[in-house]
């Protein structure tokens, strides 16, 4: 019994042994490991306990600067004993959580105020100040060839993570991100590069943020539902990550390679994060006092790069795949709908060395974008698609290209879905305070350094577009839709701006007014066919542009002058009362977005304020505009249409000079009794009312000249001129929508009137018209009347008018009634032969008058045999007359003594002749008489010459006279 005793005894002494060493492994060791931690890094841990089967630490929790991660397990795996694990040892992380703690007068405040200040009192105790100084000092790195080395056999998996933390500054947030597994792998490529390879699946992102109760009751005031439960959420997003770094470890750590891939990202937004950010950026203001202002800078672009230039990746790829996007309104209806196949983005920089070959200028560097398949959907018909969007840009040297290009780009709009704005809009103008910052000289100045940092480089930009569509309506208005085919804008400015070249292409550009297949049917339609009810129709349109010379003070800042030539091709323009509405509509619903949105009130910023102003700068030096085959409609309400056609229309302008030239204009009048018209040449045109063969128009140091030559035929009838009445009133009526209330233009109207008075006082005219010039009008169906001009020349300037012609003819049905030769009228200010007149005559009070002089010198009257010219003239010319003043409303007016005189006329021919016409039979018998007595005095006169010889020959012969 005693030696059992004594075995019992030693067995429970081991045990306790045991105990006490389990005890202290477990429980000791973890209190030391925390104490050495506490004591050489000020962080404070704590450990839980430590399990040996499986070897893991357990309860862990880290502190330090507000900042805990708790930990559930910490354990170890080797590829040694698991066969799916890769590294020879990787740390297993289970249940990590990561949390910011609160202060205690966050929580004080919290408990005062309920976390819901007033905005005013919460942007002014978040205002911040200027950033601190920037160190120009490089960054350098080094990384021990050991850890290079033993990289590859390292990996760490951490399974459920959860990361919260809460911003304590207005405005106040809540961040909450968790994962279900994150990988994180070492690699050793070679003998002095390392990689690192991060896994995140399973991620979840949100931001949340408290809803006050008045918020909650705003958010049902404006979107007119109540929600019963209230939703803190701001953001979420949910995704899938694998995040590569590669960098070269040899010397100093360089970045080589990094790779991002972001997979299936969904992200749901609800429309208060509008209003967050708003807050966000206005409390990230900066305030400076106004008697302190700050004179330091910040750093360039130069001094930025060289201290970062070894974290700049060589070759840098960000991939995205699946992306969904979805904005929620305040009361939980999702707004827009947004998905992206695809978009990847690839960098590539060359770097010769670390920091010795750091370049002058940008490194040399090449990036590309591609965006595949953009689907964006609101809930009504607004849609934006694009099929691909590519961007790319080199950095070479001196040298920037950038080139971009868009395919199937399709935009639609419903004025339905501007409702998610305008409920923005409302809420900012309830929450956003309106607080004046006085903004610090560095935002002021960031445009101007970006804008000198790249006067270095000469840039060349390229702008390509494919199938772009757009359509849309708004309240009342017809629906509207344009396609373009193809565009392609270039532009390269040279270094300092010293020279710009730049080209514009656009093919096949349609505005259709009408239902969805009109504006795919005009596009398909023949260059020569129009469509009706397409406003805008252009085949083919070339612009270049140019930089003049610069002259040799002008600063680096400024443009230089600049020249564009432009070529237009197959023009067709079409005004309709359908466009006319349009128009008025558009009008109509931008004037109610601006005014709501100028109800609300934003942040302003006071800004300093110059009494000098600029000097205008001369952007354009010349101008020069080709186009051809110009086609112009313009139907009425009551569905007749106008149309004039140009063959041809060049203009150039200079800096005072212009010059314009147009040939080949028609001008018909028609109803339309099909779907579509053929343009066809002015020379195949028939039934015009209007025909000018080449009209030039010049404006030549502030002087009008215009000259037409070869042909100028104008006929007028009563049609044409109530279509032309109808298209004024409709016009009128059209400005008169589209003019901007009275109150928005006071002060410009006065200004602008004694400009435009000044203006045409001084005008300068100058008409001369060579050729043969045609002026009718269609009294009936039975009378016409033209006038037929010679050699024409007008002349208008200060005041002063004169009209001369060579030979005026006046024609009736074909019949000359009236030629003027010589005529010219005149209108002088002061003539002394009026002055003279009316002194002469004691009953005229006034001494002087506006008189006009017309000079004849030969004034014919002709009246053709049987032509009833009293029926023309009195029942046809006078009723049309008479029909014009009624059409019109014109009523004479009352004469009296305040009325202004009517001016004098002073005529003076030199020739007065009038003639009647006989019958044809009587006038030929008439001239036979005359023949025959014109032969019978011819035989009289050759009898009596013969007569005369005779005798002179029967004389008798004196022979002594010739001896």
């Amino acid at each position: 019994m005693n030696v059992i005793d004594v075995i019992n005894l030693d067995q429970l002494s081991f045990f306790f042994f045991l105990y006490y060493i389990l005890y202290a492994y477990s429980r000791g060791i973890p209190k030391l490991l925390s104490w050495l931690i506490v004591t050489k890094y000020q962080t404070e841990i704590k450990f839980g306990r430590i399990s040996l089967l499986p070897l893991s630490f357990e309860d862990v929790l880290v502190k330090k600067s507000g900042l805990s991660i708790k930990v559930e397990r910490i354990g170890a795996t080797s590829s040694i004993f698991n066969q799916e694990e890769k590294k020879i040892l990787a740390l297993k992380v289970h249940d990590v959580r990561i949390e910011k703690e609160v202060s205690d007068k966050r929580s004080k405040g919290s408990q005062d105020g309920g976390g819901c200040q007033s905005v005013e009192a919460a942007f002014a105790s978040a205002l911040t100040s200027e950033e601190e100084g920037f160190s120009l000092e490089p960054i350098k790195i080094r990384i021990s060839p050991s850890v290079v080395t033993l990289a590859q056999f390292f990996g760490m998996h951490i399974v459920s993570v959860s990361v919260m933390y809460l911003r304590e500054k207005w405005p106040e947030c809540l961040l909450h991100a968790s994962a279900e597994k994150i990988t994180v792998e070492g690699a050793t490529l070679n003998q002095s590069n390392i990689a690192l390879k991060v896994d995140i699946s399973g991620a979840h992102f949100k931001v949340l943020q408290h809803v006050c109760e008045g918020d909650d009751r705003r958010q049902a005031g404006i979107g007119g539902v109540l929600s019963t439960e209230k939703d803190p959420s701001l953001m979420e997003s949910t995704f899938s990550l694998k995040f590569s770094v590669e960098a070269n470890a040899e010397t100093v750590a360089a970045m080589e390679n990094i790779s991002v891939h972001l997979s299936e990202p969904q992200v749901t937004i609800r429309d208060r994060l509008l209003i967050f950010l708003e807050h966000k950026a206005l409390a990230a203001t900066p305030v400076s006092n106004i008697s302190h202002l700050s004179s330091e800078k910040k750093p360039s672009m130069d001094a930025f790069l060289h201290r970062y230039w070894l974290f700049m990746p060589l070759k840098t790829q960000v991939k995205f795949e699946n992306i969904g996007v979805k904005f929620v309104s305040n009361i939980g209806q999702t707004a827009v709908h947004g998905t992206i196949a695809g978009i990847d983005v690839q960098t590539h920089l060359t770097r010769e060395g670390a920091l010795e070959n750091f370049p002058a200028l940008l490194p040399d560097l090449s990036t590309e974008l591609q965006i595949d398949i953009i689907k964006l959907q609101c809930t009504h018909e607004s849609s934006v698609s694009l099929s691909r969007f590519n961007l790319q840009s080199q950095f070479v040297g001196d040298r920037v290209n950038i080139k971009s290009e868009f395919r199937s780009l399709h935009l639609s709009y419903d004025h339905r879905d501007l409702g998610v704005l305008t409920n923005y809009i409302s809420r900012r103008k309830i929450s956003t305070p309106v607080i004046n910052v006085v903004p610090n000289s560095a935002m002021t100045g960031e445009p101007v350094a970006l804008k000198k940092a790249f006067q270095r480089y000469c840039v060349g930009i390229i702008v390509e577009m494919w199938d772009v569509y757009g359509c849309g309506s708004v309240p009342g208005s017809p629906y509207g839709q344009a396609s373009l085919q193809h565009a392609r804008h270039s532009i390269v400015v040279s270094q300092w701006t010293a020279q710009i070249a730049g080209e514009l292409i656009i093919e096949s550009l349609v505005a259709v007014l009408g239902s969805l297949g009109a504006s795919a049917a005009a596009a398909a339609a023949p260059k020569k066919i129009h469509i009706w009810d397409t406003p805008l129709y252009l085949g083919m349109c070339l612009v270049q542009l140019s930089s003049v010379n610069p002259a040799l003070n002008r600063e680096n800042d400024d443009l230089p002058p600049l020249q564009v030539e432009a070529l237009l091709d197959n023009m067709q323009l079409e005004w309709s009362p359908s466009l006319a509405r349009f128009i008025i509509f558009i009008t109509r619903y931008v004037r109610e977005i601006n005014s709501y949105a100028r109800s609300s009130k934003p942040l302003k910023l006071q800004k300093e304020t110059t009494s000098a102003l600029s000097p205008s700068k001369e952007v354009l030096s010349s101008m020069s505009i080709k186009c051809t085959n110009i086609n112009v409609f313009a139907m009425t309400e009551k569905k007749v249409s106008l149309m004039a056609r140009i063959d041809s229309l060049e203009s150039q302008k200079s800096s005072k000079n212009s010059k314009t030239i147009i040939t080949g204009t028609k001008l018909v009048r028609y109803v339309p009794s099909s779907s579509q018209y053929s343009c066809i040449k002015s020379a195949e045109i028939k039934g015009e009312f209007g025909l000018v063969s080449e009209v030039i128009v010049e404006n030549l140091n502030n002087e009008l000249l215009l000259s037409v030559k070869d042909h100028l035929y104008l006929t007028w009838s009563t049609t044409t001129h109530m279509t032309l009445l109808t298209l004024g009133q409709e016009f009128l009526a059209f400005f008169d929508s589209v003019r901007p209330p009275k109150g928005a233009q006071n002060s410009t109207s006065e200004v602008s009137s004694e400009e435009h008075s000044g203006e045409s006082n001084s005008l300068q005219l100058q008409l001369v018209a060579r050729g043969d010039i045609r002026v009718g009008a269609e009294l009936s169906s039975k009378h016409k009347m033209y006038f037929i001009l010679g050699d024409l020349t007008y002349l208008m300037a200060n005041g002063r008018i004169s009209c001369q012609s060579e030979q005026l003819q006046v024609q009736f049905d074909e019949h000359m009634i009236m030629v003027l030769s010589g005529g010219k009228i005149s209108r002088a200010l002061q003539s002394r032969e009026v002055r003279n007149e009316r002194e002469s005559m004691p009953e005229l009070s006034l001494k002087q008058n506006k008189s006009w002089k017309l000079t004849v010198d030969t004034w014919k009257l002709t009246f053709p045999y049987k032509y009833i010219f009293a029926e023309a003239f009195s029942d046809d010319l006078l009723s049309v007359v008479k029909w014009i003043k009624k059409v019109h409303n014109h009523k004479p007016k009352d004469f009296t003594a305040e009325s202004p005189l009517p001016p004098d006329i002073v005529i003076r021919v030199r020739h007065w002749l009038m003639e009647i016409g006989d019958d044809p039979f009587e006038v030929k018998l008439r001239y036979n008489y005359e023949l025959m007595e014109d032969e019978y005095q011819e035989s009289c006169k050759r009898l009596r010459a013969l007569d005369s010889r005779v005798s002179i020959a029967n004389q008798p012969l004196d022979i002594l006279a010739l001896i």
